[in-house]
C-alpha cells in the first residue's frame, strides 16, 4: 500500500485500525510521528517529518476523547510498536481539534514516552468542545458520550485533571508547539489552547505559539510547514530518571551531617537549609538535582531500585548522619514506597532523629501519619518561609547544644561535593546504551548528544569528585553495574584537588583499569580537559581585533564583543594542557581514542559564561564533537 509516494502498512491492534507509514530513508533509531486524529487532513507536517526520516504513525480510536478508556490503549499500542516495529520509545504527538484531547492526556500520564507535542487549533477542555458551555458552538451529541466516558466529571475537577495534566508535562520538559485561528468559534482558543499557554510561560519549558489572526478552525496546520518541523526536531524531549545529591562543608567534622531527602516540590527547604548551615554545620541532600534551580532528571528513581539503593549507601558512608528530614510529596502512588524509605533509613542510621518537614497546606494522609507515627519521625508542618527559617535556627540550636564528633576522610575535598546519575528513559534497552562520565562541562553538552544520536540511549555520570578520590570510582562501580555499556566517553579533569601530572596521570591508570575490571567489555573514549578563559578588559576590547587573541585566530562567536567576551587564558590553563599531555600518553599506551576537546575550545575561541563554563552555543559545539567520536568509533 502506498500513501504520498510513501509505503505504508496497515493493520488492527485491540480492535481498532492502525497505519504506519514509513520514510524512504529511516532516520537512526527509527523516530515517528503519532497523529492522534483525522489522518490525512492537513498533511503538510507530516509529509516534512517523512522527508526527514521519521514515521508516521495513527491509531485510530475515534470518539474516546483522550478519556482513561483512550490512554490505556494507547500506551499499550505504544508498547506494540516499539515490540513489533522496532520505533523509537519517545513519540512526537500530532493532535489536531479533538485530537489534542488524546494527545495532553497521555502525554501527561506517560511523559517519558514523548518527545514533544505539536497541537493545531486543539480542544483541551471538554466543556467548550464538545459542551459549548461557553461562547464555542459544542456538539450536543457527542457532549453526551464525552459526558459519560468522562464519567460525569464537573468543570471544576476536569480544570483540576488539566493542571495536573499541564504541571506534569512542565515537570518532564516535554516541548509543546501551539498553531491556532484567532477566530476559531468551534474551539475558542481563549478557552483551551490559552490554558496551556499560560503555564507554559511562566514555566521557562520549551514553547512556541504561531497565532494566526483571521484563520476559524480550519485550515489546520501552516501552507509552509519548516517553523513546526525545525521546533519538534530542535527541541524534542529526551527524558531521564536518575538522583543527584550532594554534601556541603564536609570539612567541619566537629558535628555529624544533617540530611535532607527531597523533591522538586520542596526545594524552598533545601534553599533555606543551605543559607543557614553554610560554613557552620555539614549539610547533605539528595533528590532530583544536585543543586537548587538546576533539573537534570524528571523523574526520582524508586528508592527501592538497586541503582537507587547503591546512590543512598554511598552517601551515607560520606560522614556520620546525625538528622535525617524527609521534605517530599506524600501522594497516594508514593506512601507505601515513602514508608519503605523511611524504615530502611532509621535501620541503617539508627541514632539519627528523623524529621517529616511539611507545608500545613499540603496536609497528611491518615496512612502516611500511621505509617510514619511508627517509625518514630518528628512531624513538622510550616506555613511560611519566615516560620520555615524559625525552625531552621532551632534545629542548629539543637546541633550546637549537642556536638557529637564525625569521622570523615582526610583527602582534599571542596566545599560542596555534588553528583548527578542520569538514566535515559525508558530503561529498558541494554544493548544500545553509552555513558558520559564528567563533570560540570559534560552537564552542559550532555543532554544535547541525547538528542544528537537518536537510537542510543545516553546516560550521564556527573560529579565533581576528582579521580584522584575513591568516590570516583565507587560512582564509576554504582553506574557500571546497571547496563553492559557500549562505550563511555570520559571528561573529567577539571576538579584537580592539587594533584601534581605525575598523581594525574597515576589516578587516570587506576580509573581505566577500574573500568576494564568493572565492565571489561565496555570501550573508552577520552576527551581532554577544557582550559580556563578570562574576560578581555575594557582596554583589551577598545583595540580588539581577532588578532589579540591569546589563543586561536577564529571570530568570536558571540555578535556584540562588549557585553562580554571571553579568551583562553594561557597561564591558568597550562597545568590542564600538561595534564592532557599525560593523558594522551596514558591512552596511546592503552589503544584508546582521544578526543580532543581541549584544542576545539582553542581553536575556535567557544565563549564562556564565566572562566569554566560555556554559553549555549559552546556547549552545543561540544556536543557535535562527542556525538561525532562516539560514531567514529561504534
Amino acid at each position: 500500500m502506498v500513501w504520498e509516494g510513501y509505503g505504508m502498512e496497515t493493520g488492527s491492534y485491540r480492535e481498532h485500525e492502525y497505519g504506519i507509514i514509513f520514510p524512504k530513508e529511516r532516520e537512526p533509531g527509527n523516530p515517528y510521528l503519532w497523529r492522534t486524529e483525522f489522518f490525512g487532513a492537513f498533511p503538510g507536517v507530516d509529509l516534512a517529518m517523512l522527508e526527514k526520516g521519521y514515521a508516521v504513525v495513527y491509531y485510530r480510536i475515534s470518539d474516546l476523547y483522550g478519556s482513561e478508556t483512550a490512554v490505556a490503549l494507547m500506551e499499550a499500542f505504544q508498547r506494540f510498536l516499539q515490540e513489533r516495529y522496532g520505533m523509537w520509545p519517545q513519540a512526537i504527538l500530532l493532535g489536531f481539534s479533538r485530537g489534542g484531547l488524546y494527545a495532553l492526556h497521555y502525554a501527561a500520564g506517560y511523559p517519558e514516552r514523548i518527545a514533544a507535542l505539536y497541537l493545531d487549533a486543539p480542544v483541551v477542555d471538554i466543556y467548550s468542545w464538545p459542551g459549548g458551555a461557553f461562547s464555542g458552538e459544542g456538539s450536543s451529541g457527542e457532549w453526551e458520550d464525552c459526558r459519560k466516558l468522562w464519567k460525569d466529571v464537573s468543570h471544576e475537577d476536569y480544570l483540576e485533571t488539566v493542571d495536573r495534566a499541564v504541571r506534569k508535562l512542565i515537570a518532564w520538559s516535554v516541548p509543546l508547539i501551539i498553531v491556532a485561528g484567532g477566530k476559531d468559534e468551534v474551539v475558542p482558543y481563549e478557552e483551551n489552547g490559552l490554558l496551556l499557554q499560560r503555564a507554559y510561560e511562566k514555566s521557562g519549558a520549551a514553547f512556541r505559539l504561531i497565532m494566526k489572526p483571521e484563520c476559524g478552525h480550519h485550515p489546520h496546520s501552516l501552507e509552509d510547514p519548516s517553523t513546526i518541523v525545525e521546533f519538534l526536531r530542535k527541541n524534542r524531549s529526551c527524558s531521564t530518571e536518575g538522583n543527584g545529591l550532594r554534601v556541603n562543608d564536609q570539612w567541619i567534622h566537629r558535628y555529624p551531617m544533617t540530611l535532607i531527602i527531597h523533591d522538586m516540590e520542596h526545594l524552598e527547604v533545601v534553599v533555606k537549609a543551605q543559607e543557614a548551615f553554610a560554613g557552620r554545620y555539614p549539610l547533605g541532600y539528595i533528590g532530583t538535582s544536585p543543586w537548587p534551580g538546576s533539573v537534570t532528571n524528571q523523574k526520582t528513581m524508586a528508592y527501592t531500585n538497586a541503582t537507587n539503593v547503591s546512590l543512598y549507601d554511598y552517601l551515607r558512608a560520606q560522614m556520620e548522619i546525625g538528622r535525617v528530614i524527609y521534605s517530599l510529596w506524600g501522594g497516594r502512588e508514593q506512601e507505601r514506597r515513602i514508608s519503605d524509605m523511611v524504615r530502611d533509613m532509621k535501620e541503617k542510621c539508627p541514632e539519627a532523629g528523623q524529621i517529616w518537614v511539611y507545608r500545613r497546606e499540603e496536609g497528611l494522609s491518615d496512612f502516611l501519619k500511621e505509617a510514619l507515627k511508627g517509625q518514630d519521625v518528628t512531624l513538622r508542618g510550616y506555613d511560611t518561609a519566615e516560620e520555615l527559617d524559625m525552625w531552621l535556627g532551632e534545629l542548629m540550636e539543637d546541633i550546637e547544644e549537642s556536638p557529637v564528633p564525625a569521622w570523615s576522610d582526610s583527602l582534599e575535598r571542596e566545599p560542596a561535593e555534588w553528583t548527578n546519575l542520569s538514566i535515559a528513559l525508558p530503561t529498558g534497552p541494554e544493548d544500545k546504551r553509552i555513558l558520559l562520565v564528567g563533570d560540570s562541562i559534560s552537564v552542559g553538552y550532555g543532554g544535547m548528544v541525547q538528542k544528537l544520536m537518536p537510537g542510543w540511549q545516553i546516560d550521564r555520570l556527573n560529579t565533581s569528585e576528582g579521580i584522584h578520590h575513591p568516590n570516583f570510582l565507587r560512582l564509576l562501580e554504582i553506574a557500571l553495574e546497571r547496563y553492559p555499556y557500549r562505550l563511555i566517553h570520559l571528561n573529567n579533569g577539571i576538579h584537580l584537588h592539587g594533584q601534581t601530572v605525575e598523581q594525574y596521570g597515576e589516578n587516570l591508570q587506576r580509573v581505566l583499569d577500574w573500568i576494564h575490571v568493572i565492565s571489561p567489555g565496555t570501550k573508552v573514549v577520552f576527551a581532554t580537559t577544557t582550559p580556563l578563559s578570562r574576560s578581555l578588559t575594557e582596554d583589551e576590547l577598545e583595540g580588539f581585533d581577532a588578532r589579540h587573541f591569546s589563543m586561536g585566530e577564529k571570530e568570536p562567536l558571540a555578535k556584540d564583543i562588549r557585553a562580554g567576551y571571553w579568551v583562553t587564558d594561557e597561564k591558568a590553563s597550562e597545568i590542564y594542557g600538561e595534564l592532557n599531555e599525560k593523558a594522551r600518553q596514558i591512552c596511546a599506551e592503552h589503544g584508546i581514542p582521544v578526543n580532543d576537546l581541549y584544542r576545539l575550545c582553542v581553536e575556535e575561541n567557544l565563549q564562556k559564561s564565566d572562566g569554566v563554563h560555556f554559553q549555549e552555543e559552546g556547549y552545543r559545539r561540544l556536543a557535535h564533537r562527542v556525538a561525532e567520536a562516539l560514531r567514529r568509533e561504534l
